[in-house]
């Protein structure tokens, strides 16, 4: 009996099997990591487009100086520009002091600012528009030319950067309806605590939480398209599958970009506007023309930026 035991327990470890631990099946069904990108900081973003800009230099001046000639000849009043000393004289008449002289300055940087948004004829916010659409192609064209180390002529960029201009022409129509609720929260506000609508404290909270949605509501639509200005302009691409590549590339990291669109916007406020604030204390003559040539720059400082940002975002 006893030795029938052991052969039977022979027999029976000769016959185990060895299981595989789920474990290692696990390993096999693991899903692939995601990738994370880290963002550049906005100086260092500020960086990067100084290079880009810099290598473009000659096609970016000439289509800058051209931008600039056919706005002065098209849109902007050219007379208003000849009486800035004059309108600066009537703010600081009767005023002495550094203190008044400073703010005399601001309203005539005010004025100046709503006379070079402004047209010199009922035709001049067409011309405008397209101009800013087209030299926003030419713009575009160049950034991602120089982003391939490739050095563009003024005509050929010209030229080929006109393609898709239906399908820009449609984004930022687009763009320009999603502003519509930060216009209309702008509005609500002003009317409702200008003319003393909401007297009460809990009136004004739950006014302001108000204004505050329908406000984030236009950035939040804003952020998620503004890349497909980028995306529809390559090679057959049609506006919806350029908005749809847009929305998923933001997807998660609206608040990111957010963050990174308005400190560059801050930035050039500043600057601009205490350069701009000199101009108009010590040089009144040239401060208009040099305002305009600035805001048309920060229009390419902003597309170069934002190109930065799509670029490191893919």
């Amino acid at each position: 009996m006893p030795s029938k035991q052991k052969t039977g327990s022979k027999k029976n470890s000769s016959n185990w099997t060895v299981k595989i631990p789920k474990t290692e099946n696990r390993v096999t069904k693991t899903k692939e990591s995601t990738k994370v990108t880290t963002l550049s900081s906005s100086i260092g973003l500020l960086r990067k487009s100084y290079r880009v800009i810099k290598f473009q230099w000659k096609f970016f001046g000439l289509a800058f100086l051209t931008y600039v000639f056919l706005s002065v000849i098209l849109v902007i009043n050219i007379s208003a520009f000849s009486s800035v000393g004059s309108l600066k004289s009537s703010y600081t008449h009767g005023l002495s002091t550094i203190g008044s002289n400073i703010s005399a300055s601001l309203s005539t940087l005010g004025s100046l600012s709503g006379t070079i948004s402004s047209s010199s004829s009922s035709s001049g916010g067409f011309y405008q528009f397209l101009l800013f659409i087209l030299f926003s192609l030419i713009f575009i064209k160049g950034i991602r030319e120089a982003n391939k180390s490739k050095l563009l002529k003024f005509s050929d960029g010209i030229y080929s950067s006109i393609y898709p201009f239906l399908q820009f022409f449609l984004i930022t129509l687009l763009l320009v309806i999603e502003l519509i609720p930060i216009l209309f929260a702008t509005s609500i506000y002003q009317i409702i605590f200008s003319n003393g609508i909401a007297v009460t404290v809990i009136e004004k909270i739950i006014w302001l939480i108000i204004c505050g949605l329908i406000l984030a509501l236009g950035l939040y639509l804003i952020i998620s398209t503004i890349f497909a200005l980028f995306i529809v302009t390559l090679p057959d691409m049609r506006p919806m599958a350029s908005i749809r590549s847009s929305w998923k590339l933001v997807k998660n990291r609206r608040l990111l970009i957010a963050r990174k669109i308005f400190a560059m916007l801050a930035l050039l406020f500043i600057v601009f506007g205490l350069i701009s604030l000199l101009l108009v204390l010590l040089i009144p003559v040239i401060s208009a023309w040099l305002l305009l040539a600035m805001s048309l720059a920060s229009m390419l400082i902003i597309y170069t930026y934002t190109y930065s940002l799509y670029k490191e975002l893919l």
